[in-house]
């Protein structure tokens, strides 16, 4: 290197690439939670422009990001801040965060704003975080009514959170990710089935006005209508919402939580998966893309209070292997009623998961 390029290229730039990376993992935040849309109470509601300001994503866990500051000093060290934590987040072995530290500093957080916290926030919260493994984690509300001082409504959440898109340049890079999933009711419930037009019965076209005349009658023939197709399924349009901006994933968990009192008290069939049904047997979103390798989808009930408690009724792993010469991918299925194994090989071997079929997509 000639001696005016180093003299015109910052010091920081010129030890190891090792030692910066040593100095990057002591300016790189600790795991938080990210939330992206206003509380529910009355300040925040008179605070805000519109009542329906909701986003795709209600929360946003990472277990490690990068330091804000930092991030807009060169591009140099931009990229190579974003690159380490992308890395360590990444790989494989990576230490999964211990969730009571999170728990405490929720709690200290929040203890100045207790009387204003919506408890049923509080316990989804605390849920959540119990069911982290160390990936970076999107909480999805479907369908869920916001309550407010002014009544009740569900939300349209059409877009990314603005703080989804600041953080865009570090989620872009992740390869694994989990989507923790509150539905409502009429989501669990499922969506109807088309309408059907009927036709109507037999009537009298004349009224009788002589003993010998007789009665005409016509019949409206039912008519046939086309078959409407269901509206997609407002997971998997809330899903491909997020998953356009996360082009490199590779491995997806999908956790659908639904609290103890809920699954025991809503007016749902005894196969409590049965509205959902047609979501969990076809694709998890539109347009998967190549990147994906391994999505896994679980329903879980538990309870965050004391006593604290959660039971998988539901588990399904789909692997997707390399194109074939057709352009298809192989798909294999196994489904079953606790967690799944991470390696393939511990899916085939364990007797509690049934391979449900094998296709090319």
């Amino acid at each position: 290197m000639a001696a005016d390029e180093v003299s015109s290229q910052s010091l920081f730039f010129t030890i190891p690439r090792e030692l910066r990376d040593e100095i990057y993992s002591y300016l790189t935040l600790p795991q938080s939670v990210l939330t992206s849309t206003p509380q529910t109470s009355s300040q925040s509601v008179h605070r805000s422009n519109k009542i329906s300001d909701a986003y795709l994503d209600s929360r946003i866990y990472l277990p490690s990001r990068p330091p804000v500051n930092a991030l807009g000093t060169c591009r140099q060290l931009r990229e190579e801040i974003l690159d380490f934590v992308s890395r360590s987040i990444n790989l494989p072995g990576a230490a999964i965060p211990s969730p009571f530290a999170l728990i405490e500093e929720w709690k200290k957080n929040h203890s100045a704003l207790s009387a204003t916290v919506d408890l049923e926030d509080a316990a989804d919260q605390v849920a959540e975080i119990f069911q982290d493994d160390g990936c970076a984690r999107f909480t999805l509300e479907i369908q869920r009514v916001l309550r407010t001082s002014f009544g009740s409504f569900t939300p349209d959440r059409v877009e990314p959170s603005p703080r989804f898109l600041a953080l865009n340049p570090f989620l872009s890079r992740l390869k694994r990710v989990r989507f923790t999933v509150w539905g409502s009711w009429d989501w669990f419930k499922g969506q109807s089935a088309p309408h059907i037009t009927r036709g109507l019965w037999e009537k009298s076209r004349f009224r009788r006005s002589l003993p010998s005349q007789t009665d005409e009658v016509h019949a409206n023939k039912p008519q046939a209508s086309n078959p409407q197709q269901l509206e997609p399924n407002p997971l998997s349009v809330a899903m491909a919402g997020l998953m356009a901006h996360l082009p490199l994933v590779e491995e997806i968990h999908i956790n659908i939580l639904m609290h103890a009192a809920d699954y025991w008290n809503w007016d749902l069939p005894e196969n409590r998966q049965e509205g959902i049904r047609p979501w969990l047997e076809g694709p998890a979103f539109p347009l998967l893309g190549p990147s994906v390798k391994k999505v896994y989808r679980k329903l879980t009930v538990g309870n965050p209070m004391e006593p604290q408690y959660s039971a998988i009724y539901y588990h399904k792993l789909e692997t997707y292997t390399s194109p074939q010469q057709d352009g298809k991918r192989l798909v294999s299925v196994w489904q079953g009623a606790k967690e799944v194994p991470e390696e393939i090989d511990g899916v085939q071997e364990d007797p509690a998961f049934t391979k449900i079929y094998e296709r090319n997509e």
